[in-house]
């Protein structure tokens, strides 16, 4: 089979009839710290493959070289979580043999200010070099927030507002797969269906699926389609929330076909008292660069807002947000950033800035007053895309959302 096409790979009685014996067989002496990885022509698969049974595949037509991984890396053979240091494996094929052994590396983290002396607003490069990040020999990767399969070295300074953090017990695989019947008697009751059926979506059908949720939302335009999700938080520290498409939607195979804009919203575990609270300077600090890319998008906006249903139709009713919008982020394609809560009519300013103000003066001051600051915050991620580049239905990817205060004594 030629890498990259569908054609079927040789079975055992295939190389037999070819031919084949002592130079058809891979073979190990132990299958202890083996485990199974991705299918090269399915990569979200792992039906085709076993420890056992592995396809390798032409790296190129009559090159003689074949390979168990594919263009980014990903192997159809991985090594067990926290193999024991120093086991050894060897893997012997037409005679040869290869000895695999298991070693641990250290990271390191340096600070450079360039020569600079060290003092507030000084820029520094923080590096970081944790050769067992790096899964692909043949390349040198770049870690990417999106990538959610990755483990990211974090630095967590103070105590950042993120959404793997908070209390919204909704941001858990177990009760946000919010396509499908709810299951009878499950708590907390995470999303419900909308049965007003006034319509708004892009696609023309109904919005009877909007779901009102404290969980995540992925969809169209007040939620005329919905994707079904689990989501879960990364397995590293980075505190990122990791979104799976699970196979199902609202609507149809085509449903998205005409549609050019899609939303992810996130209820966070924060109310707006928690984000009025802080002191010092407030900021929204995002990546979204995962479903961006997935979508090819062309403009994102980013929004807050507090109703407690972040249904994406409520940037489009004044009267059901009624101050509680804030619009934080609304020109240009920026998949990552770092914004102020401040959108001019609505904000959350540092006491620092009220100092001029007879009334206020030295005291937190805000315009986002509505209500009794105790619902949780929601983040709505606006992305406009050409119609028919939506994400499949088993997209998967990672993103980040923190809000961080700072202040000085």
């Amino acid at each position: 089979a030629t890498n990259g096409t569908t054609n079927t790979a040789f079975t055992a009685a295939n190389l037999g009839t070819m031919g084949f014996s002592l130079n058809g067989a891979l073979s190990s002496d132990g299958e202890t710290i083996l485990a199974s990885g991705n299918s090269t022509a399915a990569p979200n698969s792992k039906s085709c493959c076993t420890v056992d049974t592995v396809i390798m595949t032409e790296s190129g037509a009559n090159t003689g070289v074949f390979e168990s991984w594919d263009a980014n890396g990903a192997s159809q053979l991985l090594i067990t979580r926290d193999a024991a240091a120093d086991t050894n494996t060897v893997f012997s094929y037409g005679g040869n043999s290869v000895d695999m052994i298991i070693t641990y590396t250290d990271a390191s983290i340096t600070m450079d200010a360039g020569g600079e002396t060290w003092q507030p607003a000084t820029a520094i490069t923080i590096s970081v070099n944790d050769p067992e990040a790096n899964y692909n020999p043949t390349s040198a990767e770049t870690l990417k927030i999106a990538d959610e399969t990755v483990v990211i070295p974090t630095i967590v300074m103070g105590t950042p507002k993120t959404l793997a953090t908070g209390s919204n017990p909704c941001l858990t695989q177990l009760v946000n797969a919010h396509i499908g019947t709810i299951t009878a008697g499950a708590l907390p009751t995470c999303r419900t269906i909308d049965t007003d059926a006034s319509t708004g979506g892009e696609a023309g059908e109904t919005a009877s699926n909007t779901v009102s949720t404290t969980g995540v939302n992925v969809g169209s335009q007040s939620g005329a389609v919905i994707f079904g999700i689990n989501i879960d938080n990364t397995t590293d520290h980075s505190q990122r929330l990791r979104i799976t498409h699970n196979g199902t939607t609202t609507g149809s195979s085509t449903s998205f076909d005409s549609i050019t804009t899609t939303w992810i919203n996130v209820t966070t575990g924060h109310t707006k008292a928690d984000l009025v609270g802080l002191a010092g300077t407030v900021v929204l600090s995002y990546d979204v660069s995962g479903p961006a890319d997935l979508l090819t998008s062309t403009d994102i906006n980013v929004y807050l807002w507090d109703t407690g249903n972040n249904d994406s139709g409520n940037t489009a009713s004044a009267a059901v947000l009624a101050n509680s919008l804030m619009s934080v982020q609304t020109t240009g394609n920026v998949k990552a950033g770092v914004v102020d809560l401040d959108d001019g009519a609505t904000y959350i300013k540092d006491p620092a800035l009220t100092q001029n103000d007879s009334t206020t003066e030295g005291t937190p001051i805000t315009t986002w007053t509505t209500g009794t600051r105790t619902n949780l915050i929601t983040i709505g991620f606006e992305f406009t895309h050409a119609a028919g580049n939506d994400m499949s239905t088993t997209a998967d990817y990672a993103i980040a959302a923190d809000f961080c205060n700072f202040d000085q004594n």
